[in-house]
């Protein structure tokens, strides 16, 4: 039976950046896009590159936090990220994201990490 649910941390670079307790990070597992096409006799199989992004993730951040945030995505070169989630499953890859918003009221900034490599995992 494996745990789901809440992400221990998130580092950038070695930094550790705090996770809201709500955040559902959501995203795609595989690395093709899967399509069939149709031809006059049996269907051809398609397969399209995509990015296996992660979405929604929502982080705890003051204002000294999200300049370094702004920093990361500002600058060309790519970035390690780990994930832990509750489980002890840790998540790695290299690539860069995008801040998607911030909330003054509850200091929640939201980003969506696009790795340039397929994700890594570490069972604990």
């Amino acid at each position: 039976m494996s745990t789901s649910g809440s992400v221990r941390s998130l580092s950038i670079d070695g930094i550790s950046f705090d996770v809201m307790s709500d955040a559902n990070l959501s995203g795609l597992l595989n690395e093709f896009e899967n399509d069939m096409i149709p031809t006059s006799g049996s269907p051809m199989l398609k397969k399209m590159r995509r990015i296996v992004k992660v979405e929604s993730v929502v982080l705890a951040t003051n204002w000294a936090e999200k300049e370094v945030l702004i920093e990361f995505a500002d600058q060309l070169d790519l970035v390690t990220f780990s994930i832990e989630y509750a489980s002890g499953t840790i998540l790695k890859t290299k690539g860069t994201f995008n801040i998607e918003s911030d909330e003054s009221e509850e200091n929640r900034t939201s980003i969506t990490i696009l790795p340039s490599q397929r994700w890594s995992s570490f069972i604990a």
